[in-house]
C-alpha cells in the first residue's frame, strides 16, 4: 500500500544575545543554505509517497567554528542522501543516519583540534527523515520538532539538557525546569 504524505517544512531563525550572526545550516532534499541572517524565510514542502531528508544544523563554540561545524554537517547530508537511498525502510535509514551521526562527529572532533581557541564545539540537530510514506523526527541537543495538525501545536522531540534529564528522572518538575539554570546547558550535542 502506498502511504501519502505532505511534509511542510519552515525554518525559523532566532540568534542568541550575545551573538552577530547565527551558525545555522539547513539541508533539504539536496538543498542547502547558511542561515546567518535571520530575515531570510524558508519554506519547503514535499507532496506524494517518496522520500526526504530535512534537517537545521546549529554548530556551538562561537561564530568560526559553530559555523564551519554546522557547514561540515549539513555537507556531509548531501554526501549521505545517497546512503538514505538505498535503504528500503525508515527503520534501516534511521540506523544508517545513526552512523552517519558517528562519523561527522569525528569530523567535527578533527575541527575541534584544529581550532583551540574554541573550548566547546559541537552542534545541535532537528530534523525528519521520510521513507515510503513514514516520517521520523530526530533531534541533538535543544533543537525541536514539532507537529502541527488541527490547529494544535505539539513538541515531538525532547531536549537534551540537564534540566530535561533532571525532569526525566523526577527530580525537577516541567514548570521548575521552564526556568531553571540548567535549561540552556546540553548533556548532547
Amino acid at each position: 500500500m502506498d502511504k501519502k504524505f505532505f511534509l511542510h517544512a519552515s525554518v525559523i531563525v532566532q540568534k542568541s544575545s550575545n551573538q552577530e550572526n547565527n551558525n545555522g545550516n539547513y539541508y533539504f532534499n539536496e538543498e542547502s543554505r547558511d542561515l546567518i541572517d535571520e530575515l531570510t524565510p524558508f519554506k519547503k514542502a514535499v507532496y506524494g509517497a517518496g522520500e526526504g531528508v530535512f534537517a537545521i544544523c546549529d554548530g556551538i563554540g562561537g561564530e568560526d567554528i559553530g559555523r564551519k561545524v554546522s557547514f561540515e554537517f549539513v555537507h556531509g547530508l548531501k554526501k549521505w542522501r545517497r546512503r538514505f537511498k538505498e535503504c528500503e525502510n525508515i527503520q534501516q535509514g534511521v540506523e544508517a543516519f545513526n552512523d552517519f551521526i558517528a562519523e561527522v562527529n569525528d569530523e567535527i572532533f578533527k575541527i575541534s583540534i584544529s581550532n583551540p581557541k574554541s573550548s566547546v564545539r559541537g552542534a545541535t540537530l532537528v530534523g525528519f527523515l521520510v521513507k515510503n510514506g513514514e516520517a521520523v523526527a530526530m533531534n541533538i541537543g535543544d533543537s525541536r520538532a514539532y507537529l502541527y495538525r488541527d490547529g494544535i501545536l505539539k513538541q515531538l522531540s525532547v531536549d537534551h539538557t540537564e534540566a530535561e534529564r533532571m525532569v526525566q528522572q523526577g527530580v525537577l518538575s516541567r514548570e521548575k525546569a521552564k526556568k531553571h539554570i540548567k535549561r540552556f546547558v546540553l548533556s548532547k550535542y
